[in-house]
């Protein structure tokens, strides 16, 4: 968890987050073990209680150096979504 809260919740502005489902150890974690983390998102939408909101859902995975996974997990949280991006058109 530390992992993901330091690299990825903490850079991602006005992030609260909404709860954990499927969070599964594969293995045992042991002192001086090499962890490395990635999440890939499955979902984003519009919050539709929190107008400037969103609910991102991601998947997340952790490795030992070996490779091998010692925790999957998927969770949820609510961000401050950016402002639509605008296009323009030049006439020339």
């Amino acid at each position: 968890m530390r992992l993901f809260v330091d690299s990825l919740l903490s850079r991602t502005e006005g992030s609260v987050g909404l709860g954990i489902d499927r969070l599964r150890w594969h293995q045992p974690v042991r002192p001086g073990d090499f962890l490395s983390a990635e999440a890939e998102i499955i979902d984003a939408r519009p919050s539709r209680s929190q107008p400037g909101h969103g609910v991102v859902r991601f998947r997340a995975t952790t490795r030992n150096q070996r490779g091998e996974t010692v925790l999957t997990l998927e969770a949820a949280m609510l961000v401050t979504r950016r402002p639509a991006a605008t296009s323009s058109k030049s006439g020339t």
